[in-house]
């Protein structure tokens, strides 16, 4: 402008003394560039030179000055302008002091300019000078913003845009930017305050503006005009479909793309429009470009921050968006860690800066809530929710406006997780159903109280409350108000059908799924079929179907039709069955589908027990009609041991051999990503039993993340080192899940059947797998109730103390021939029936309890039990199935014995030991005994053995199954001990041994609804054994050291390890006859083999004295170790 240039010796004169605020004054009145404003006020630096200052312009005015052209009235210069002083150098102040952290004294700076802003703007209203009183109005906003005051603000703004309108229709290019700017801050304020859809129309009509002006002069204007639409952006997002704000994001990042990326502006307006872009793109379905849009934005922001630490809340926002999107995507360990250190951030910035903060905090929170509920922590999830919960409500006390919504979002979120730990606790009694109903319509009412405030609240927690609602109603019984809650909730999710489809999709669905249920209550089941298609059909609409975050849903929905269908078989037609049993194929190959991409183990945890209702719906349906039982064979074995058979797997990629150590590094970590995903499935089981130390769960849950996280990490950068020398390199696992027909090959010639358990709620039965054949044999019997009941049992009766008479003998003997009499009955009995004469062996792979209950004592008729018919081994899956080595390999290999006990004595050590020695003449034994670096020396010796065989303590520990282990050093020596997670990540078994366990509760695991096999065995077998004998309760000292002194002396004649095992049990039985059926044949055996003088110690030999007659005296009533307590306590697995 013209009369700028008369300024400029003004300007200088300021500039040397240091008054920015007078530049900052005259920098607004002469509307000259945005940038010296910016700087001005940044760089205030007290009042130095103000009063000179005042006086020049009081001057420059009084003379005829004028700061714009074509002023009204022209040369005029009153007490507001003057006042504005007052207001920028406080305001100025107030910036200086908040960098400094002084957050006290920057509020009472800020106060009293808000204060004389107000002063300014009124006396500028009584003298008829709008532009003045706008410049005013504004200036007062942006102080009622620094002091979080936001319903203040607005009154401020919509005062500047009232005031601005006359003088901006005659002069646009001069009181367009105090236009623009009212606006803009109304878009900002009324956000703030959930007045979504006027922050919508104040954006518009910023857009307006600001076009307008750019259209004059686009450098001048061109951020302001960015700055509107990306406001508007953030405005549309809650109530207009995604593809409108998706599009105005584009047109804004093509006008950012006609800016220098060097420029800061266009950098913060890049993370901004990055991080609105991500939240849009995540709603509507595609959450990896969500993610891809939330790093960017995460990029721009930590650079700025780099040399600004204004931008660390904009960095906790990306944070925040990041991870939203890996939610989405179901990496929920990632998610959690960006939530986490978004939160630290708003709490560090709240403590600084005040309530804003405090919210973005809060909401964090809630989003780490819904990471752990995802996972399936519910505990866990209550009780953040309910910390979030009072959190909020303390803030909302004062500030319902800003607060309320996340009160509401902290009550839902408890009260969901409430209901999903009480629904997996068993069945939900009226207690239960009245207090969950409690928190739902509290929920519901909270929203309603919000709308009525004016406030647009999250349509998509009313409509879930409802639902849920609903289904309470429709399992009480309730019709009347489930049908009243579900008219509602529909309502509810079609509102959200344009605005949110993810959500709408899910949300509908599971709606649909609860009328169906009320369709059954309601006594008419086909119309509930037409509701569940009705759900299917959604998915099968929706653009976004592949969206990790529907991914349950829609196997649930798939699944929920298909059995719907399948309970009215006999009432619909035969292409409606036909079109549900492809509904559940289609939900199976889903599932496993996603399993095979996704990393993230909670969420694969969750996505498997999803999976695994469809396929025990399938697999029921196919052995009842006794057809298609080779894909009932595939579907029952991918529905079991699944870490054990993709730790199997990781072995079949093909590392280079170039480089050895970038071939150890991917394969120590991706054994460690294993071991962290058992470890957390460990701890999901354990946070379901209500009795577990809170404390202790939350610091294991910690450290089991971190661990899965670091090697996580680690597993990537060895990926990256060995692309770059072989950019082809896949680490995907080559290996498949076995045929039947590839299994049925395996049992050529073996004179072997392979049988298949499979135990549910309501089907329980065995695929039956000859070389020839292939047979269904239901066990009705055998249901998961009935197996639950037969461990318990089995467990007290084990662990009954020795008789001490010949009636309480005979009591326990009856009791336990009692119950193998049952469990043959029910489990063994019914298929031995059906098997072809000359069958020799048995593999065996359990289900659940069957695991740990003792087939080779099952009874069979004519006095004879299963180890006599059978030589039965065990397998976790039937993929898993392994060739045995023969005893030729063993005889004349190396053998490793480990010579290690800790935790107390073991009696029979020496003697067992000097008997395993002795057995194998031809062998190379290697004896490890007792030191500082006996793991590492065990783990180094074991790695071309043959056989090895371990006598020590073991511990099994069901709440944390990688601690379990084979003590080899007493309590203070725990550094010495063989944990479980150690044979997992370090052994390596090159040469196909066999392993011996002779410890107390080697075969023990935790049966689950996964069926998981993680106990010793399964990590003997992942790190190379053919063949692992270990026990499944604890063992007795003497009869476990004679069982494998005869074991042994099997083996060597070139038998098997379960023939050798059986012969052996056979034998341990004594049943009236051979070395062991009475007191002196005992004797005269442990004599004749000089079992004792094995012993050096004359103390242990007492010891070892003491047992022979306790067992000499238990021969008065029977051998002496005819109970299957004794010698049924090892197995063969693998």
């Amino acid at each position: 402008m013209a009369s700028w240039k008369a300024c400029e010796p003004l300007v200088l004169k300021m500039q040397d003394e240091g008054d920015w605020a007078g530049i900052a004054r005259l920098s607004l009145v002469a509307n000259c560039d945005p940038d010296v404003l910016d700087a001005a006020i940044e760089c205030v630096e007290g009042e130095v030179g103000s009063y000179y200052v005042v006086e020049a312009l009081l001057n420059f005015r009084c003379s005829g000055g004028a700061f714009f052209p074509a002023e009204d009235p022209a040369g005029m210069w009153d007490a507001a302008e003057v006042a504005t002083f007052g207001l920028l150098r406080a305001y100025g102040r107030a910036i200086l002091c908040n960098r400094e952290d002084s957050q006290r004294v920057a509020i009472d700076v800020l106060r009293t300019g808000t204060r004389v802003a107000m002063e300014a703007a009124d006396l500028a209203a009584e003298i008829g000078d709008e532009g003045v009183g706008a410049l005013f109005c504004l200036c007062a906003g942006l102080g009622s913003i620094g002091l979080d005051d936001f319903r203040q603000a607005v009154v401020c703004f919509e005062a500047a845009d009232r005031l601005s309108s006359a003088p901006y229709s005659r002069h646009p290019a001069i009181y367009g930017g105090i236009k623009g700017d009212s606006f803009g801050n109304l878009t900002w304020a009324y956000h703030e305050l959930d007045l979504l859809d006027k922050s919508d129309e104040a954006s518009l009509r910023c857009i307006e503006v600001y076009q307008r002006l750019w259209e004059i002069a686009p450098n001048e204007h061109w951020r302001k005009l960015a700055l509107a639409m990306r406001q508007r952006m953030a405005s549309q997002m809650h109530c207009c479909p995604a593809t409108e704000a998706m599009t105005l994001g584009d047109q804004l990042m093509a006008l950012l793309n006609s800016r220098p990326k060097s420029d800061a502006d266009s950098r913060e307006l890049r993370g901004a429009v990055q991080h609105l872009r991500s939240a849009l793109l995540r709603r509507a379905g595609n959450a990896v470009a969500a993610e891809k849009a939330a790093r960017e934005s995460l990029y721009w922001y930590s650079e700025l921050e780099r040399t600004d630490s204004r931008f660390a809340g904009d960095v906790a926002d990306s944070n925040e968006v990041l991870a939203s999107a890996l939610l989405h995507q179901g990496r929920l360990e990632e998610a959690a860690a960006a939530s986490s250190q978004a939160v630290k951030t708003h709490l560090r910035l709240y403590s600084q800066r005040g309530p804003r903060y405090a919210r973005k905090a809060i909401a964090g929170y809630l989003r780490g809530a819904r990471c752990c509920h995802e996972c399936g922590f519910y505990e866990d999830a209550w009780a953040q929710f309910e910390t979030a919960k009072q959190w909020a409500a303390s803030f909302a006390a004062e500030d319902a406006v800003r607060f309320g919504l996340l009160v509401v979002a902290a009550a839902f979120g408890s009260t969901r997780s409430s209901h999903q730990r009480r629904s997996g606790s068993g069945e939900i009694d009226e207690f239960d159903r009245y207090e969950l109903l409690r928190g739902y319509d509290e929920v519901v009412g909270m929203q309603r109280q919000l709308q009525g405030m004016g406030l647009l609240v999250d349509r998509s927690i009313t409509a879930h409350a409802l639902t849920a609602m609903a289904e309470i109603f429709v399992e009480s019984g309730d019709g009347e108000n489930a049908v009243r809650s579900l008219e509602s909730a529909k309502a509810w999710w079609q509102s959200l059908r344009d605005g949110g489809e993810v959500d709408y999709v899910a949300g509908m669905a599971d709606c649909l799924r609860v009328e169906a249920a009320l369709r059954v209550l309601q006594d008419v089941p086909l119309a509930g079929v037409d509701c569940l298609a009705e759900a299917v059909g959604l998915f099968d609409g929706f653009s976004g179907v592949d969206e990790m975050a529907l991914v349950a849903p829609r196997i649930d929905a798939l699944f929920a039709f298909a059995d719907a269908v399948i309970r009215e078989s006999e009432s619909v037609a035969p292409e409606v069955l036909h079109d549900a049993i492809g509904h559940a194929r289609q939900a199976r190959e889903l599932g496993e589908r996603w399993l095979a991409s996704l990393s993230d183990p909670m969420l694969k945890r969750r996505i498997a027990a999803a999976v695994n209702r469809p396929s025990h719906l399938l697999f029921h349906y196919l052995t009842t009609r006794r057809e298609g039982l080779s894909e009932a064979f595939s579907i029952a074995e991918s529905c079991r041991s699944r870490y054990l058979r993709a730790m199997l797997s990781d072995e079949t990629i093909e590392v280079p051999a170039s480089n050895e150590e970038l071939s150890r590094r991917f394969r120590a970590a991706r054994r460690e990503m294993r071991c962290a995903t058992i470890a957390l499935a460990a701890l999901d089981r354990d946070r379901h039993d209500l009795e577990s130390d809170r404390a202790s769960l939350e610091e294991r849950n910690r450290l089991c993340v971190e661990r899965y996280l670091a090697a996580q990490q680690a597993e990537h950068d060895a990926i990256a080192a060995i692309r770059k020398i072989d950019p082809a390199f896949d680490p995907r696992p080559s290996g498949a899940q076995a045929s039947l027909d590839q299994l049925r090959g395996s049992l050529a010639g073996h004179d072997c059947v392979a049988i298949q358990y499979t135990i549910s709620d309501n089907c329980a039965g065995a695929l039956v797998v000859s070389e020839s054949d292939c047979d269904w044999v239901d066990l009705p019997e055998a249901s998961a109730a009935n197996v639950e009941r037969l461990l318990s049992v089995w467990s007290d009766l084990i662990d009954a103390p020795e008789p001490r008479s010949a009636e309480e003998h005979s009591i326990q003997k009856e009791a336990i021939d009692a119950f193998l009499a049952e469990f043959s009955q029910r489990v063994l009995a019914p298929i031995a029936e059906t098997l072809p004469p000359g069958v020799r062996s048995l593999v065996v792979a359990p289900h659940q309890g069957l695991h740990l209950l003792p087939f080779a004592a099952c009874p069979l008729g004519d006095g004879v039990v299963a180890a006599e018919r059978w030589d039965l081994r065990t397998v976790p899956s039937l993929s898993a199935l392994r060739p045995t080595a023969l005893s030729g390999e063993l005889t004349s290999g190396k053998v490793v014995i480990v010579d290690a006990s800790g935790g107390g004595p073991i009696w029979c050590r020496s003697v067992e030991l000097a008997a395993v020695s002795t057995s194998l003449p031809e062998a190379s034994v290697v004896v490890v005994r007792a030191s500082d670096q006996l793991k590492e020396t065990l783990i180094a010796e074991c790695r071309d053995a043959t056989a090895i065989h371990f006598c020590c303590h073991g511990n099994y520990h069901p709440e944390n199954q990688l601690a379990s282990q084979l003590r080899l050093g007493n309590e203070h020596q725990s550094a010495r001990w063989l944990r479980l997670r150690d044979v997992y990540q370090s052994l390596k078994l090159e040469r196909s041994p066999i392993v011996t366990l002779s410890a107390c509760q080697t075969g023990v695991l935790s049966p689950d609804d996964h069926d998981e096999f993680v106990s010793f065995p399964s990590a003997f077998l992942y790190a190379g054994a053919s063949a692992v004998i270990a026990t499944l309760w604890n063992a007795d000292d003497l009869s476990s050291c004679l069982l494998m002194t005869k074991f042994y002396e099997l083996l060597a004649e070139s038998r098997t390890p379960s023939h050798s095992l059986a012969k052996a049990q056979q034998w341990l039985r004594g049943d009236g006859v051979g070395e062991l059926a009475s007191a002196d044949s005992l004797r005269a055996y442990i004599d004749s083999r000089g079992l004792l003088e094995a012993e050096p110690d004359e103390k242990v030999r007492r010891r070892i004295e003491r047992l022979i007659n306790a067992a000499c005296r238990r021969a008065d009533w029977g051998p002496p170790f005819a109970s299957p307590k004794y010698w049924a306590v090892h197995i063969v697995a693998g």
